[in-house]
């Protein structure tokens, strides 16, 4: 295995910082988050056919790392719920299980994939009372040349939000994609979010 540039030790280094964190585009993150690594390897191995056609075939290194993160808390509005003047819905104690892959492919170039999934959330709404079935995913991805651009990043996240035994069901999607091309300049950015509300039906 060939050793690190100090660019690549960096990058690898803030990969595992969006773990402890949660990262920072996800939803408010109290002091106690933190993040438990249960697996954990580091190989070089030949890359067979990429995924990524940005990433060589040639021998890379790569890191495999799964485990659970906690987050103090999320929220939501969901408008549409007490009869639709809208509530505040808390969620507290959340967990995360997270898988991610960080490559450093032969010409030195890096990229980043973690996926968070968090399927058994409840929350509760601050007006109603209503309990809240949750589920959440979220990935995040970044590629970077060995000189650090061009660079491209990308974050999604989807989460539903419905009154458990029937009710409103809130749904946001988040989309955030950005590349830069080898001269600094963007040539993509995008900001997307889809919000859906469905309100309960008549008695």
């Amino acid at each position: 295995m060939r050793a690190l540039s100090g660019t690549v030790v960096v990058a690898f280094t803030a990969a595992l910082t969006l773990v402890a964190g949660c990262e920072t585009s996800l939803s408010p993150v109290g002091p106690e988050s933190r993040a438990q690594s249960t697996s954990s390897t580091t190989a070089a191995v030949p890359m067979g056919t990429p995924s990524d056609a940005s990433v060589s075939p040639a021998d890379a290194t790569v890191f495999h790392d799964s485990g659970v993160a906690f987050v103090a808390f999320d929220q939501a509005f969901v408008s549409c719920a007490n009869g639709g003047i809208g509530e505040f819905v808390l969620a507290h104690d959340l967990k995360f299980e997270y898988v991610q892959t960080f490559v450093v492919d032969a010409r030195g170039g890096t990229h980043h994939s973690i996926r968070f999934r968090a399927p058994d959330w409840m929350g509760v709404g601050t007006i109603t009372g209503d309990v809240y079935e949750v589920s959440n995913v979220r990935h995040s991805g970044f590629s970077m040349d060995a000189d650090s651009l061009p660079m491209s990043r990308t974050f999604v996240e989807i989460t539903h939000w419905s009154v458990r035994g029937g009710g409103a069901k809130y749904t946001r999607r988040d989309l955030i994609h950005t590349t830069v091309d080898a001269n600094g300049t963007p040539q993509v950015a995008i900001d997307n979010d889809q919000v859906r509300c469905i309100a309960p039906g008549p008695a």
